[in-house]
């Protein structure tokens, strides 16, 4: 039906001119190219000082036009965040990602390459069929250590009593989640795009929820919702090779109404009865990356303060989401609680499902699925961590810190020995319950890897963190990135810095580059777009564990981003008025307020469950006073290294504000008062001092 209302058709484009070409472009590189082959033909001076100007006046012209098309195009993209980044891509902005449009060839068995998109499909329809079952052939036969009796005890009195089952959907709830959908979103295997479901949404949005209530009611998903198109994504390395492809897989739109509805169920039910692992900070609502990296900082630190040393197992799992094993996951629900029916849905959902790689206009046969969960759905990120929500059962004295797929394993102790040998012991027992659930870990590259965290004057003295798995030994480093941040041994966060300033000094480059096409505005939006986030990035975690001379290095690189935006000269003063009409604080000021917002979310109940571990309230509240009100107990340290944790600084800056500013009614005004504050207290500053 609606192939015959709105059908696709295709259409040559003629003109391959990019947008800014124009009339008086062409006609100045006419009479340019022209001139040329009248100069080239005769070799005279004369044509050659004709053909110089022609050429100069057709350099003016291209340059010209395209000042004026990027600017006018940019300012009208002020509030697209899509088309203005097409923009910038266009006027040559660094960009890592590989570009999907590149021509596909690929290595037959017999070494010759295939540059057919047909076979092509094949050959990545064969290799992703069988790469899950490849790693799982890999696998050492399992030790049935953690079996379904030792779940039931995992979860002995954690469990509800009332099982959770699946209800029925109103119509209204149906047209909200279509008429969220993003209609960026590409289309599936149906070619059912999402503008025809968010526009038709009011007439849609009935049936459609009768067939999502028909599908709970029966526990069947429906079968034609199975089938991804899948394109493959060229990562690095040879372009030959399929493994260095990431498959991007693109399901029907129509699923995603299917699974939005099981999904907000399901997370409710998980969410009331608080059965998520409390250190698991992936895809869960107020939870990021930020204070997962800002509870490590401060865990490490404490233990500084105590004397101890840190070691850190970081852990690489290949392809988790591919590996799932569906019988496993069921047991696991239903050890949860989920009433069979519920159960009965999810393994429709699960089982049957294949995929079809598309190149160019090619699409393969299909191919099965018999493992993992679908790549691109809204249920699989909730489902994996269902599956290895019960792996902290395979630790007894380390803790486990876990974002998504990634995994570390941490413990802390005055002595070397003791960290190595409980890190080895536990990594052991780790590793079976990873085999005993088919996934594997990735020992190659350098993927799974240690680190010992000490202080400076004291990691020298220590002794190696020899941690080996049989004949497998995991390399110590110097230095990790872990979940987007770079964390040196001695914890000074040095390379983090260095490599913020780096990435700055890149994009200011390119800003400065593409000057000619930017307004005043279009600067300032810039430079809070490219620049202000690797500022601000988990800044709580690393900036307060700099030395001097790094803090002045980033606060010297944000004066030169200031000077740009307000083209000013290389040695202009930034001071008060600089920041204020940029509306940027300091550096130091701008990780103040961030940690300000924390404390304010850890009051409003918007943080993870182990922040709360940071701070402790001050209020009594059988006698609360207003002294006493939305206070934190400012705890004691002996060390330099317990006044760098957030746990310190964090109720040190919150107690000094006033309790108006703290009964916010919202995050974001909130922000925005703390930010006034702050600039209250920068001019009070300047009079004495300047800030450079």
């Amino acid at each position: 039906m609606l192939d015959s209302i709105a059908p696709i058709r295709e259409s040559r484009v003629r003109n391959s001119t990019q947008e800014w070409f124009d009339g008086e472009v062409n006609d100045n590189i006419t009479i340019r190219d022209k001139l040329f082959k009248k100069f080239k033909k005769n070799k005279l001076q004369i044509n050659y000082d004709i053909y110089r100007e022609a050429r100069i006046k057709a350099r003016k012209a291209i340059s010209n036009e395209k000042i004026s098309f990027f600017e006018e195009k940019l300012n009208q993209n002020i509030g697209k965040p899509k088309e203005l980044w097409k923009t910038l891509k266009d006027l040559g902005l660094p960009n890592k990602k590989s570009s999907g449009s590149t021509k596909v060839c690929l290595k037959k068995e017999n070494g010759d390459i295939c540059f057919d998109s047909n076979s092509n499909s094949e050959i990545f329809m064969n290799f992703f069929s069988d790469l899950a079952k490849n790693l799982l052939r890999k696998l050492p036969s399992p030790p049935t250590r953690y079996t379904i009796a030792s779940l039931i005890n995992y979860y002995s009195g954690k469990t509800p009593e009332t099982s959770f089952t699946l209800k029925p959907v109103s119509e209204e709830e149906v047209i909200k989640i279509m008429k969220d959908l993003d209609i960026t979103k590409a289309a599936g295997i149906d070619n059912i795009k999402a503008i025809f479901l968010k526009d038709g949404a009011s007439i849609l949005g009935k049936p459609i929820s009768k067939l999502c209530n028909l599908s709970i009611r029966l526990s069947i998903f429906p079968e034609k919702c199975k089938i991804a198109k899948l394109k493959p994504l060229f990562k690095k390395g040879s372009k030959t090779e399929p493994k260095n492809y990431r498959p991007i897989s693109l399901l029907p739109l129509i699923s995603k109404i299917f699974e939005k509805v099981v999904h907000d169920q399901t997370q409710n039910f998980l969410k009331e009865n608080n059965l998520l692992y409390n250190y698991q900070s992936g895809f869960r609502s107020s939870h990021s990356t930020a204070f997962a990296l800002s509870y490590l900082n401060d865990k490490i630190l404490k233990g500084f303060e105590k004397g101890m040393v840190t070691g850190m197992i970081l852990i690489d799992l290949q392809k988790a989401f591919d590996t799932i094993d569906h019988k496993i996951l069921l047991r696991k629900l239903s050890v949860l609680n989920f009433s069979s029916d519920t159960i009965m849905w999810f393994k429709s959902y699960l089982s049957n499902r294949t995929f079809q790689v598309s190149i160019e206009k090619s699409l393969s046969q299909p191919g099965k699925l018999d493992c993992g969960v679908p790549q691109g759905s809204i249920l699989g990120p909730l489902i994996f961590l269902l599956y290895v929500n019960d792996m902290p059962m395979a630790i007894n004295k380390c803790n486990l810190f876990l974002y998504a797929d990634d995994s570390c394993l941490v413990f802390q102790h005055k002595n070397v020995n003791e960290i190595k040998n409980v890190l080895t012991e536990e990594f052991k027992d780790l590793c079976e319950w990873f085999v005993d659930n088919k996934l594997s870990i990735h020992f190659g590259e350098d993927k799974t890897k240690s680190i010992l965290f000490a202080p400076k004057g004291k990691s020298k003295k220590l002794d190696s963190l020899d941690i080996s798995l049989g004949n497998i030994e995991i390399k110590q480093h110097s230095k990790v990135s872990y979940l987007g941040c770079i964390l040196d041994e001695n914890l000074n966060g040095e390379s983090m810095a260095l490599n913020v300033i780096k990435k700055i000094n890149m994009r200011l480059m390119f800003l400065y580059r593409k000057n000619k096409f930017l307004t005043p505005q279009l600067r300032r939006m810039l430079c809070n777009a490219l620049i202000q986030p690797h500022f601000d990035y988990a800044c709580t975690a690393w900036y307060p564990n700099l030395n001097k001379n790094l803090l002045k290095k980033l606060q010297i690189m944000q004066n030169k981003c200031i000077r740009f935006c307000l083209q000013l000269d290389n040695r202009s003063h930034i001071g008060e008025a600089q920041f204020k009409k940029i509306n940027w604080l300091p550096v130091n000021d701008r990780v103040s307020q961030i940690s300000n917002v924390y404390v304010f979310k850890y009051f409003a109940k918007k943080t993870p469950y182990y922040i709360g571990e940071l701070f402790e309230n001050l209020e009594n509240r059988s006698i609360s006073t207003r002294n006493s009100f939305l206070k934190l107990r400012q705890p004691s340290v002996k060390t330099n290294f317990g006044k760098k944790a957030l746990f310190f600084t964090a109720p040190a800056l919150w107690n000094k504000l006033s309790c108006d500013l703290k009964q916010c009614k919202s995050v974001n005004s909130f922000k925005h008062a703390i930010k006034r504050n702050l600039f209250k207290e920068l001019e009070e500053k300047e009079k004495d001092i300047y800030i450079f």
